[in-house]
């Protein structure tokens, strides 16, 4: 007997790790898209800060649902379910990236390519724990 509760905890470990994994690859091209996109757009193509990071963020949500709906957490639920759970969280994710962002640049005088890439450093773990928990659960 406890030999299978190891075993069936060791699987779930692993299935675990997997889904960060994956959750990682798909977050990793939503994140080069979304830091070289705005830097880009900012810094090559002259576009206002906010409607040029609003509008790759926005993008990259998109991309990052779909990514993790279909490969990431291989989710069973109904679009019409998971997508109004992850519209909250991507909302959340809006807002704080917005109040970031401004408070950076703005404020602080921050390159547009590091105001981003410090918002991408802690704001993946925390969607993750919460998409894992709430959004596809």
């Amino acid at each position: 007997m406890l030999l299978l509760e190891s075993r069936n905890y060791l699987m779930g470990l692993i299935s675990r790790q997997i889904d960060l994994i994956k959750y990682l690859v798909v977050g990793g091209g939503a994140l080069v898209i979304y830091i070289l996109g705005t830097s880009l757009a900012v810094e090559v193509f002259n576009w206002p800060i906010m409607p040029s990071n609003i509008g790759f963020y926005l993008s990259v949500t998109l991309f990052s649902y779909l990514g993790n709906y279909y490969w990431s957490f291989e989710s069973s639920g109904k679009h019409s379910e998971t997508l109004m759970k992850y519209i909250v969280l991507a909302a959340i994710g809006v807002v704080l990236n917005m109040a970031f962002i401004y408070i950076l640049t703005h404020l602080l005088n921050i390159a547009i390519f590091m105001s981003t890439t410090l918002f991408c450093a802690f704001w993946p773990f925390v969607s993750f724990l919460v998409q894992k928990a709430y959004v596809y659960s």
